[in-house]
C-alpha cells in the first residue's frame, strides 16, 4: 500500500525536474543577430530563437524527431496547422531579447512553420483520436525560420 504515495511523489519529483531542466535550457539558448524578410503572409527569419505550441495533426520531419520528446539538433522540421476547428499554433519568433518578440501569431490556422538547423526542446504527442488534435511544444534556435499563412 506505501507504492502509491510513493510513486506520486517521484511522478511529482520528475515533473518540477523536468520543468526546471527545461527552463535551464531555454535561458542557455544564445543570444544572436537575425536577418528578416517579411512579405504579405510569408516571413522568413535567420539565426532566431522560436516558440511553438499548440495543437496540430500534422509535423514533418527529416531528422530523428518525428514523434514524443527530443532534445538535441534536427536538420529540418515543419508544424503545420489546418483549417480545423480544434488545430492552431501559437508562434513568437525572438531575437536578442527574450522579452522583445519579433512576431507573434496567437491563434494561428492555415499556418506552415518551417525551421531549419535547430537546436532545442522538441515535443509532440501524437494522440489518434479524429477529433482532438495532438499537443506540440518546440523551443529552439534555429538558422532559418520560414513562416507561411
Amino acid at each position: 500500500m506505501q507504492a502509491k504515495p510513493l510513486l506520486k511523489k517521484r511522478l511529482a519529483g520528475g515533473i518540477i525536474l523536468f520543468l526546471f531542466v527545461s527552463l535551464v535550457m531555454i535561458s542557455c539558448i544564445p543570444l544572436s543577430h537575425a536577418t528578416t524578410f517579411n512579405k504579405s503572409d510569408e516571413h522568413y527569419f535567420e539565426n532566431v530563437n522560436v516558440l511553438v505550441t499548440g495543437r496540430i495533426r500534422t509535423v514533418l520531419s527529416d531528422g530523428v524527431w518525428n514523434v514524443g520528446l527530443f532534445i538535441g539538433f534536427e536538420p529540418f522540421c515543419a508544424v503545420v496547422a489546418n483549417d480545423s476547428h480544434f488545430e492552431g499554433i501559437r508562434v513568437t519568433i525572438f531575437n536578442e531579447s527574450v522579452t522583445d518578440p519579433w512576431l507573434s501569431l496567437p491563434r494561428a490556422i492555415n499556418t506552415f512553420v518551417e525551421v531549419e538547423n535547430a537546436e532545442g526542446i522538441f515535443f509532440w504527442k501524437y494522440l489518434s483520436l479524429p477529433f482532438m488534435p495532438s499537443i506540440v511544444f518546440v523551443v529552439c534556435h534555429a538558422e532559418k525560420v520560414w513562416i507561411e499563412r
